[in-house]
């Protein structure tokens, strides 16, 4: 690991802090999270809310 993310992993773990790839890697947070705020169509994310009135 280099100096910098040996000095990164510090900060976060004196702050209780954690990454999302280790909320992934326990099973905590779908990988696929970021698709969650839509419905599914075919492959595709549509939002749920369009922002148009």
């Amino acid at each position: 690991m280099s100096k910098k993310k040996k000095q990164n992993r510090k900060i976060r773990d004196s702050y209780g802090t954690i990454t999302l790839k280790e909320l992934i890697d326990r099973g905590e947070c779908s990988p696929f999270h970021h698709l969650s705020g839509g419905n599914y169509i075919g492959g595709l994310t549509i939002p749920n809310s369009t922002g148009i009135n």
